[in-house]
């Protein structure tokens, strides 16, 4: 699945100042092409102002964005992506699930492509589901519901950089007033908007010792939506200046290191400067100041 697409050009906003970092948003097309025209069908001549058929619409897109043979691309491109990423920066990522239902079945999903990743309790494996539910709900669903303690227990220990626990599937648990600032990156594969959707980005732009950026990587196409909450968001008196998709980073880093070139004409290494990481250290500590390239 391709993540180079020019399927809109969403822009995120960050602080100036202040516990932030620049986020970064990536389109994804999983699933794009079926899901555009399956939902077209669905919600053509239908009324938004109708809560009925607003319902019957969400429910007819839980279902095809929670159908097992959508599921396990997902799972498999997360898979794929986010070890990759842990290959740059051994933090964290949450996963944003349309219902309870798609967390538990994306999460049986992942274990079955990386059984190493289950653990018998909330302080053992790699990856959990955190949600609502009580004891009425399916069976199935039982291992991922926890009392309050449960919760506040694992979301502590989600926070702790070196636990084991790196990935974390929630529907709407933890997205609003819950930091965890070695957060890196967040699968968005449920339909947002608004205030929410800035609330949801928001958990991963925390500064957090060497972490250049957080990462949004976008499953449902949700560029419009972003683009309507960022509008919501700089008539709020929302700080800061926006930053650009992955596309515009690169560029921007790229005049950067031509700027740090021109400052540096004339020696002999300026063709070699390039960002410092010392292979030898998972972290860096923040108090030491970076090493001069």
């Amino acid at each position: 699945m391709d993540r180079n697409t020019d399927r809109g050009k969403p822009r995120l906003s960050r602080s100036t100042r202040g516990p932030t970092a620049q986020s970064v948003f990536k389109p994804d097309e999983a699933a794009w092409a079926t899901l555009d025209k399956e939902f077209e069908e669905i919600t053509e001549g239908e009324e938004d102002s109708s809560r009925e058929k607003l319902k019957t619409k969400w429910a007819a897109l839980e279902a095809l964005v929670g159908a097992p043979e959508r599921v396990r691309p997902v799972a498999q491109d997360l898979v794929t992506h986010f070890e990759a990423r842990q290959g740059v920066l051994d933090d964290k990522g949450m996963v944003v699930a349309m219902s309870r239902r798609i967390c538990v079945a994306l999460y049986d999903e992942l274990i079955r492509l990386r059984p190493e990743w289950a653990g018998s309790g909330d302080q053992e494996g790699v990856v959990k589901v955190v949600m609502t539910g009580s004891a009425n709900d399916d069976p199935a669903w039982q291992d991922h519901i926890r009392s309050k303690a449960r919760n506040k227990a694992i979301a502590d220990h989600f926070r702790d950089p070196g636990s084991p626990m790196k990935l974390v599937i929630v529907r709407d648990m933890w997205l609003t007033g819950f930091d965890v600032l070695s957060l890196h990156t967040m699968y968005l594969d449920k339909s947002m908007q608004g205030h929410g959707l800035m609330q949801a980005i928001a958990r991963v732009n925390r500064v957090f010792a060497d972490k250049p950026d957080g990462l949004v990587v976008d499953y449902l196409g949700l560029a419009n939506s972003l683009k309507d909450a960022l509008g919501i968001y700089a008539t709020s008196g929302g700080q800061g200046k926006p930053t650009l998709d992955v596309e515009a980073a690169l560029d921007f880093m790229a005049e950067k290191l031509d700027v740090v070139r021109g400052i540096l004409h004339g020696h002999p290494g300026r063709h070699g400067v390039v960002p410092w990481r010392n292979p030898g250290r998972d972290r860096r500590d923040p108090a030491q100041p970076a090493r001069p390239a």
